[in-house]
């Protein structure tokens, strides 16, 4: 039983990639924007901004600081932990048999943040670490593992001037990414995991031998055009790692392609309740071949927040959406409910990692919590 449970220890410190490729993961995705189907391009008027439109810093009410804290991780990791718990007396074949075609992942961050409004345009840095760690075994006749882990240093900066009398706003974003892929893409058998027993350390430094702490720098330009009244209105753009984000010229780690993307969000006026829709379509230059790949760039939100805080936050918020054509919903909780002291949020949301529409959902949760000053 021991050496069963070694295994699944095994297969959760390692990472799946994306159709047995490298992964693209966008750093620093927020709980508050994945409840709403992952929107963020019209909408983020937060510490969130700086990963996903600069331009939405210009909706930062106060000065703050922040510190965040969060975990996600996917269904499958959950049942089959639940599953391995409960088994008494178990072989080998019984522990495989519970991760055979499971997704096992987790992405865990640590992330600061400073939003100061000036006289005239908001400033925004914000720093995170970011891991991702899971594991996959697949063919049940010769068993064997794919796997792949990441960890993410990294540093952005952005600003948001208004153009004229404000309607216009313009954004502009910097980040820095230290990342070390601890696995590149790996096979490896199962007689290789059960011959290496329970000394899986040794195992995992054999496969390390190709770590690599490599550098990228990406810069976005955004836009927002906002209409207020009674009730607001932004259509949003940006480009984010514009000529892409290349790690030090080399191959692997994969360079982050260039992206440009649209959104939209609306938000009728009332100080008790707070209602806000939002669309995105995500990179809007690709070039797709069916309505399934139109479907994996969409995205729409709903928040419905009561007491608001600020622009960012509310007592409690209820949000939903759809994000890549699968149902998203969260929840937000202010304890100190007229203060951003601190903010407790979860999210339950799919993305797909395959690499067309349906052919590779994984759901997953998360959950944060957040302390401001």
């Amino acid at each position: 039983m021991k050496k069963c449970l070694c295994i699944v220890i095994f297969l959760v410190c390692i990472g799946i990639p994306n159709s047995f490729g490298e992964p693209f993961n966008r750093i620093g995705q927020g709980v508050r924007n994945l409840g709403m189907g992952n929107v963020g391009i019209a909408l983020s008027h937060d510490e969130n901004a700086l990963q996903y439109n600069p331009a939405g810093l210009i909706g930062v009410d106060n000065f703050f600081v922040s510190l965040g804290i969060l975990a996600e991780v996917s269904d499958d990791s959950i049942n089959v932990a639940n599953e391995v718990q409960d088994l008494t007396d178990a072989s080998t074949a019984d522990t495989l048999e519970l991760a055979l075609g499971k997704k096992l992942s987790f992405r865990g961050m640590i992330n600061a943040n400073i939003l100061v409004p000036f006289e005239g345009f908001v400033a925004g840095i914000s720093t995170l670490g970011e891991v991702r760690l899971g594991g996959a075994l697949d063919n049940p006749v010769l068993p064997e593992f794919r796997f792949y882990t990441q960890v993410d240093e990294v540093y952005t900066y952005g600003v948001a001037i208004p153009i004229g009398r404000g309607g216009l706003v313009i954004g502009f974003g910097a980040r820095t990414v230290r990342r070390l892929s601890l696995y590149p893409p790996v096979e490896i058998s199962l007689d290789t995991i059960l011959t290496a027993g329970e000394n899986t350390e040794d195992l995992i430094n054999e496969y390390s031998g190709a770590d690599k702490l490599v550098n990228g720098q990406g810069y976005d330009l955004g836009i927002h055009w906002r209409v207020e009244g009674d009730w607001s209105m932004t259509v949003g753009f940006v480009a984010q790692n514009i000529g892409s984000l290349t790690f030090a010229g080399k191959t692997y780690p994969k360079a982050v392609p260039s992206e440009v993307s649209a959104g939209f969000s609306f938000q009728p006026g009332n100080d008790y309740f707070r209602l806000l829709y939002a669309l995105d379509i995500r990179d809007i230059t690709q070039e797709g071949t069916d309505d399934s790949d139109l479907v994996k760039r969409l995205h729409t939100g709903l928040e419905f927040g009561i007491l608001p805080i600020d622009s960012g936050t509310s007592f409690i918020a209820l949000r939903s959406g759809y994000n890549q054509g699968y149902f998203s919903y969260g929840l937000e909780l202010n304890p100190f409910v007229f203060a951003r002291f601190m903010t407790i949020q979860i999210a339950s949301y799919a993305e797909e990692t395959g690499e067309t529409a349906g052919s590779g959902k994984e759901l997953r949760r998360v959950a944060q919590i957040s302390f401001a000053f």
